[in-house]
C-alpha cells in the first residue's frame, strides 16, 4: 500500500511538472501573455493581461475561472524527451537539438505604435520585414502607419478589444462585446481608416472580445471584406479567433511568443532565441514585441545573425493560412 501511494504521488508530481508553467487551465495556450496600451509619448507601460486577469489578479476566463497564461514564469521541468528529434536526450547528459525544418521562417510584430514617433522611426529602420501594429484614434496613428509603409514595413491595425477586467483601458476605438454587428463593423472600418494601408489586424487586449464568437465573427467579416488577415495575439487561452477565422475562410495565425513581458535585454534575448528555435523546429513562428528601448536594441543587434541558424525573417502575411489547421498555433 505504501509503495502504491508513493508511486501515485510521484506520478502526480511528474504530470504537474510536465505541463509548462506559462499555460494555465488550457493545454493549448501558448507561452506568455500580456497586452496593454502605451500610456503616453515615450512611455510603453502596459496594463497587462495575464495570469489571473488583465490587471490585479481578477479571475479572467469567460466563466470566471483562471484561464490565462502566466507572465514571466520559467517552464517547469518537462518529461524526458524521446525519439530521434527530441530537444534533448537524458542519456549521459548529452543535449541534442531538434532537426531544423527546411525553409523555416519567423515573423516579428512590434505592437502599440502610434504614440511615439521616435520608437516608430526605430522600427522603420530595423533590417528586414519587421511589422508594426498601430493603435487607432491616436494623434499620430495615421502618420505612423504611413511612415512604416514608406519604409517598406508591413502594417497592422492594432485593434483595441474589450478585456475581461473593466478597469483595464484599451483606449479609443475599442470593440466591445455588447455592440451589435453593425456597430462593430462601423467601428472597425473607422479604425482601419486611422491606420491607412494596413495589411492585417491584430488584437490589443481583447481577452473578453476574442472569446466571443459573435464579436469575432463581426470583426472577421470586415477583415474578410477588406482582403486582410487576422493575427490572434492570444491574450486569453479561451480565444475563438483562429477557429472562427478558419470557418469563415479568413487568413489567420496565432502568435507564438511575446518577446518582452520582462523588458530586460537578457530576458528579451532569451525569448528571441526561443522564437528562432520554434521557427527552426516547427517551420514557422510569430513573435510579438513592444517598442521598449530594450526590445528595439536587441532586435537592432540580433536580426542579422539568424541565417546561420537556418531561419529567415518573414512577413506576417506570408505565414498566413486560409481555413486550414495551420491557422492555429502548433502546440
Amino acid at each position: 500500500m505504501f509503495l502504491f501511494a508513493a508511486g501515485f504521488g510521484a506520478a502526480l508530481l511528474w504530470n504537474r511538472g510536465s505541463r509548462p508553467a506559462e499555460v494555465v487551465a488550457s493545454p493549448k495556450a501558448p507561452s506568455r501573455a500580456g497586452k496593454g496600451r502605451a500610456t503616453g509619448p515615450g512611455s510603453h507601460a502596459r496594463a497587462t493581461e495575464g495570469a489571473n486577469g488583465e490587471r490585479d489578479g481578477k479571475p479572467s476566463a469567460p466563466d470566471g475561472s483562471n484561464g490565462f497564461e502566466a507572465i514571466g514564469t520559467e517552464p517547469e521541468p518537462a518529461p524526458p524527451p524521446t525519439g530521434r528529434n527530441s530537444r534533448a536526450s537524458t542519456e549521459e547528459g548529452i543535449v541534442l537539438s531538434r532537426e531544423a525544418v527546411p525553409g523555416a521562417r519567423l515573423a516579428i510584430v512590434i505592437d502599440d505604435l502610434g504614440n511615439d514617433p521616435a520608437a516608430a522611426a526605430r522600427v522603420a529602420a530595423l533590417a528586414g520585414p519587421i511589422a508594426g501594429a498601430v493603435l487607432p484614434a491616436l494623434g499620430r496613428s495615421r502618420e505612423t502607419a504611413l511612415a512604416l509603409a514608406r519604409a517598406g514595413k508591413e502594417v497592422l491595425l492594432h485593434l483595441p478589444m474589450e478585456p475581461i477586467d473593466s478597469r483595464a483601458d484599451p483606449g479609443p476605438g475599442v470593440v466591445r462585446v455588447a455592440m451589435s454587428r453593425r456597430e462593430i463593423a462601423a467601428l472597425v472600418t473607422a479604425d482601419l481608416e486611422d491606420v491607412p494601408g494596413a495589411d492585417g489586424v491584430n488584437n490589443h487586449m481583447g481577452s473578453k472580445a476574442s472569446a466571443s464568437r459573435a464579436t469575432m465573427d463581426a470583426i472577421l467579416g470586415i477583415v474578410k471584406d477588406r482582403g486582410l488577415y487576422f493575427l490572434d495575439s492570444r491574450t486569453t487561452a479561451f480565444t475563438v479567433a483562429a477557429e472562427e477565422a478558419a470557418r469563415l475562410g479568413v487568413p489567420c495565425r496565432s502568435r507564438s511568443i511575446f518577446l518582452d513581458d520582462v523588458a530586460d535585454e537578457k530576458a528579451i534575448g532569451a525569448q528571441l532565441d526561443a522564437a528562432v528555435e520554434e521557427a527552426r523546429t516547427q517551420g514557422a513562428a510569430i513573435a510579438i514585441g513592444h517598442p521598449h528601448s530594450a526590445t528595439l536594441g536587441v532586435l537592432e543587434r540580433e536580426l542579422s545573425r539568424w541565417s546561420a541558424r537556418g531561419v529567415s525573417l518573414s512577413r506576417v502575411g506570408d505565414l498566413m493560412s486560409r481555413g486550414t489547421s495551420a491557422a492555429r498555433r502548433s502546440p
